[in-house]
């Protein structure tokens, strides 16, 4: 659980720094979870998630059960939200970054997304999901990432999924990904549109 007032969770550098997920460990509900904390202000950076050899079995119920496996998972925050240059290894789970609780000015930038090869069973997964409101200072900033699903990957299903207004999707590149964007802004005015590149 990531506590209350944290600003910065920084590692030494991708592939320096790494958390790694035990293998063959199961269902569990997030590496870093806000788990009800106030996260404003927070930025993870400079480090390496490895998920482990965790695939995905016959007992996934929608959404996993309640375990989804999530990666990092904030949901309570007025803003300010930065994941940065991360590397996310063998992702088997329903949302890698989810960003949600009505945060504001979320950003995801420069991050890689690595798929569990080999896996075979399909499953609703969304790499980066990120829900803000649908007014200017709810923005939601998704740069200069990459997603790469090696060889056979049906869990490879969505990089990117947004929903609210004011977003800005930019510089992503992906390959063997199922979808790559699924943008489902909703807004109250054009100046709070989506713009995507």
């Amino acid at each position: 659980p990531i506590p209350a007032g944290l600003q910065l969770f920084q590692g030494a550098g991708e592939g320096r720094t790494t958390i790694l997920v035990a293998d063959q460990v199961g269902h569990y509900a997030s590496v870093f979870a806000s788990d009800g904390s106030d996260v404003t202000g927070l930025t993870i950076s400079d480090l390496t998630i490895d998920q482990g050899d965790n695939p995905i079995g016959e007992d996934t119920a929608p959404l996993f059960a309640g375990k989804p496996r999530y990666a990092i998972y904030l949901t309570k925050s007025s803003g300010d939200n930065l994941v940065k240059n991360v590397t996310f290894r063998r992702i088997a789970s329903v949302n890698t970054v989810a960003i949600t609780g009505l945060s504001r000015r979320a950003r995801v930038h420069g991050c890689t997304f690595l798929y569990l090869p080999n896996q075979q069973q399909d499953y609703d997964h969304s790499s980066i999901y990120i829900n803000t409101p649908s007014y200017a200072d709810g923005a939601a900033w998704i740069t200069d990432n990459v997603f790469i699903a090696p060889g056979p990957t049906a869990g490879a299903r969505t990089a990117i999924e947004t929903h609210g207004g004011h977003q800005v999707v930019s510089g992503n590149e992906g390959w063997g990904v199922q979808k790559f964007m699924n943008i489902s802004g909703v807004t109250t005015a054009p100046s709070v549109g989506t713009h995507i590149f």
